[in-house]
């Protein structure tokens, strides 16, 4: 490892590039969703070949407050969670990512859900995610010391509740 620790790792390994900061077991725990620096690993769980990357789409010009956050971003920390066809991913801007599963059995970006910026100012870095029921999930602002409540329906946010900070 970088910190110069040694890992003697159990199981089988999946090597590939990035940094992986999360993950999560979907289709009854046979495929592994890892959110990774800038994409999301699919991987079959029994054969350990990575299937899909699904590689984060950049951040429309329009919603931009900088050129290189117009040029992309990616996913930092926590935040994902399985929702039926649906993977939800925190990205490092103001937005859920949600990849839709498709007839083939891939999966595609769809439409975002926007969270609400700080009173600062700034980007609102959602981290951490909590299904509330199929339709709506909590969403943790880092930089707004809120959770707010997404309706995953509408795609607005449904409620914003302060929790300190940086939670």
């Amino acid at each position: 490892m970088p910190t110069n620790q040694i890992l003697d790792p159990a199981g089988m390994q999946v090597t590939f590039p990035g940094r992986p900061v999360d993950l999560v077991l979907i289709d009854d725990g046979k495929t592994l969703v890892v959110k990774n620096l800038r994409d999301l690993v699919i991987i079959d769980v029994a054969s350990g070949k990575i299937k899909q990357t699904l590689t984060i789409t950049a951040r429309l010009v329009k919603e931009a407050t900088t050129a290189r956050e117009a040029k992309g971003g990616g996913f930092s920390v926590v935040g994902l969670i399985a929702i039926g066809d649906r993977i939800l991913a925190t990205d490092v801007q103001n937005a859920v990512r949600i990849a839709k599963k498709q007839d083939d059995g891939s999966y595609a970006w769809t439409n975002p859900v926007i969270v609400e910026t700080p009173a600062v100012g700034g980007l609102a870095h959602p981290a951490g995610l909590a299904l509330q029921d199929e339709g709506q999930v909590w969403v943790t602002s880092t930089r707004g010391n809120n959770m707010q409540l997404l309706d995953l329906t509408t795609g607005k946010v449904e409620a914003v509740v302060p929790v300190g900070v940086a939670p």
